[in-house]
């Protein structure tokens, strides 16, 4: 029994400033590596080019579009629009410094092709024994999207087993879309969610549904040690690692009690900024975002005395460094990234380690973890995790044997 399979994996990968976009997808490579396989990225870019008509009619407008523009409201719409784009602009300018690109070469095994439309996957699908959709939110966007036909791995040969792993779908969907919901799963031969919420909609749409760990967990700390040490470990003062993604101000993150209590620990704020479902921007006054490598990225959590983050993925590798935090729930039409957080961290006894308000930052941090637990915890459910893949890469090797 053959067990060296070629495994295509669809998931998010382009982006600039997501630490944890990134580390998902080299973690399921690197598993995948470890138990035998040749995983790849099938790097999936959707194209946003508009018909030349559309982006004609777009561009002039209808009659009263074009009134509203000409406005004293619709100029200061246009004037802050321009702003915000300006802004964006020199955000990804600063991205460069993070080196995503360098990262992607270093660590990930690529397709040689890269697709825009679920015509050209279609058409040219790349070879594989096994296609994998997952991990990360891939399933978030609307359903009658043509490229969520790519999250749902509808291309390539029908020979070729589908599953998905530790995908997410992060919000609750409409009505009109679950029929194709339904349809797009009975095309997977197993599934597998990062969170509760998701699993309770699959189960609804008649498909039964394992949780299992984002991939990021399924390595250990060691496991990160090979990328740790592109890059010296922080030296100096002692500091808190602050990490924050989809955060419009400073209020959110609670900053005035946050930053007295650094102030009274006497440490260093070091801070990184991202993007998720908003622009990256810079939120805290007179203190500036560092645009980290990865490399950098996990040492700086490594080695800060304490974590403060509003992002999954900064929770999962302060668990991994073992590192005290205290995570930010995301507010408005942002809190849909919580589900996953509630998940995992019940899962492991961590529920204390979301903000709550009526408690001072001084008795939430200072709230001791038991961290032979927790790895404790994390061990069951990372066995599980295992099972559900080895499992169904094993299913497939024992049909190619028939």
């Amino acid at each position: 029994m053959s067990f060296d399979m070629r495994v295509g994996i669809i998931t998010y990968w382009t982006s600039s400033d997501n630490y944890g976009q990134q580390l998902q997808a080299y973690a399921l490579q690197a598993v995948l590596k470890k138990i035998g396989h040749n995983p790849f990225l099938v790097r999936f870019v959707e194209s946003t080019r508009q018909p030349l008509l559309e982006r004609i009619l777009r561009f002039v407008g209808s009659p009263r579009s074009i009134i509203y523009r000409l406005s004293s409201k619709g100029r200061h719409e246009a004037r802050e629009a321009r702003k915000k784009s300006h802004l964006a602009a020199l955000w990804q300018e600063k991205n460069k410094e993070r080196q995503f690109g360098a990262f992607q070469e270093r660590w990930l095994s690529v397709s040689p092709t890269v697709y825009h439309t679920i015509g050209e996957l279609r058409e040219n699908a790349p070879a594989a024994d096994m296609y994998i959709a997952g991990s990360d939110q891939i399933w978030g966007r609307p359903l009658q999207e043509p490229s969520s036909a790519v999250c749902f791995l509808d291309f390539g040969s029908r020979a070729t087993r589908r599953i998905s792993y530790a995908a997410s779908i992060g919000r609750q969907l409409e009505e009109t879309e679950k029929p194709m919901f339904q349809r797009y799963l009975r095309h997977l031969d197993a599934v597998s969610v990062r969170e509760v919420s998701a699993q309770e909609q699959c189960h609804e749409a008649g498909v039964w549904a394992q949780v299992t760990l984002d991939p990021t967990l399924l390595l250990r700390k060691d496991d990160y040690h090979q990328i740790r040490s592109e890059c010296p470990g922080e030296k100096g003062c002692p500091y808190a690692f602050l990490y924050f993604v989809n955060v419009k101000s400073p209020e959110e993150i609670y900053w005035g009690q946050t930053d007295e209590y650094l102030r009274s620990k006497g440490l260093a704020p070091r801070i990184v900024m991202g993007s998720g479902y908003l622009t990256g921007r810079e939120v805290i006054e007179n203190h500036k975002s560092i645009f980290a490598t990865i490399p950098q990225w996990l040492n700086m959590i490594a080695n800060a005395e304490c974590v403060f983050t509003t992002s999954y993925h900064g929770v999962i590798f302060s668990i991994i460094m073992h590192r005290p935090f205290i995570v930010f729930k995301l507010i408005e039409g942002r809190y849909r990234g919580n589900d996953r957080l509630s998940t995992l961290l019940g899962s492991i006894g961590l529920t204390g380690r979301i903000f709550n308000p009526a408690l001072s930052i001084e008795e939430q941090m200072a709230a001791p973890i038991c961290w032979e637990t927790v790895d404790s915890l994390l061990a069951r459910q990372r066995e599980e995790s295992m099972d559900y893949l080895m499992k169904n890469l094993q299913d497939r090797n024992e049909t190619d044997t028939v």
